[in-house]
């Protein structure tokens, strides 16, 4: 069953383990925080939108995690977007 699980995973997410591979080259272990590693690689993430994300291979996934519980607002939520935005249109660092 596992390797069933593991084969399923590795058809669905060519571009994740292309990704990774990628990312193997240019930084220890492939990703720059390991508590959100998953063997035998990350997937990579391309958007997220509310309680959902969505991979380099365009599968939608429900986010149980929501960053370790840091996002309970979810991805993009429109109020911190245009909040973001705003800032971002003034400027984003000065040496002053």
């Amino acid at each position: 069953m596992a390797s069933a699980i593991r084969n399923l995973y590795l058809d669905r997410s060519p571009a994740s383990a292309k990704n990774y591979a990628r990312a193997c080259e240019l930084m220890p272990g492939g990703t720059s925080r390991q508590a959100s590693f998953w063997a035998p690689y990350p997937l990579t993430i391309k958007r997220g939108e509310g309680a959902y994300f969505w991979d380099v291979d365009g599968h939608r996934y429900l986010d149980l995690i929501n960053n370790y519980t840091a996002m309970v607002h979810g991805h993009a939520y429109p109020p911190i977007v245009e909040a973001a935005r705003i800032q971002i249109g003034d400027g984003t660092g000065w040496a002053a």
